[in-house]
């Protein structure tokens, strides 16, 4: 009943949000999306037992009749802010004044489905990439043209949180802070390599 109320409530704050942009183009489904902030850590879990609580949330979740698809992520779209991450790419040589720093999403396997985000070039992430994998990172079609133009992205090469990593797929571009922003380069780091406490279920 409790996670019931959750869902329901964060379905109707998201929702309000978008109630005047559904016919604009997000990158995103809005639609039959409910969300739930959740955060483990306050109740004093450890990092494995986060793990162990979202896993066993997102598996009942799935579960449920009528739920097309569940999953994790640290921002949620539209939220007025995101995090920023400072980038490297081997062989480009940023102009003067040029910003380096990239917002980003961590998120976990399956929310590129359950946010009806078609993945254009390469593959979504997986279980594998987890802390004991390679370091990979999606990124969206604008930083692909910006530091990669006429090229495919995929198997490129990023320095970022202190390491290479490498693209393993694209996601068009879409809208992630407000409605009214010009498009940006964005980035997601999967959730097995990006521990968070607090993270939001999506779910449709």
């Amino acid at each position: 009943m409790a996670l019931s109320l959750l869902l329901l409530v964060g379905a109707g704050l998201f929702l309000r949000s978008l109630g005047r942009a559904t016919t604009l183009d997000k990158g995103f489904e809005s639609d039959h999306l409910a969300l739930a902030t959740m955060d483990p850590g306050l109740q004093g879990y450890e990092p494995a037992g986060t793990r162990a609580v979202y896993d066993a949330v997102l598996e009942r979740v799935r579960a449920l009749p009528g739920v097309r698809a569940a999953a994790l992520a640290d921002m949620v779209p539209l939220g007025m802010g995101s995090h920023q991450n400072g980038v490297s790419i081997p062989g480009y040589e940023p102009a003067e004044g040029e910003r380096m720093a990239i917002d980003y999403n961590v998120v976990d396997v399956g929310y590129f489905e359950a946010m009806g985000i078609p993945v254009l070039d390469g593959r979504p992430f997986a279980e594998r990439d987890d802390e004991d994998g390679r370091p990979v990172l999606i990124v969206n079609e604008r930083f692909a043209r910006r530091f990669w133009p006429g090229e495919s992205a995929v198997g490129k090469t990023v320095r970022a949180w202190g390491e290479e990593r490498e693209v393993v797929g694209i996601v068009p571009t879409g809208k992630y802070n407000r409605l009214s922003e010009e498009p940006l380069a964005f980035m997601y780091l999967p959730y097995g390599q990006g521990f968070r406490h607090a993270m939001t279920l999506h779910v449709r």
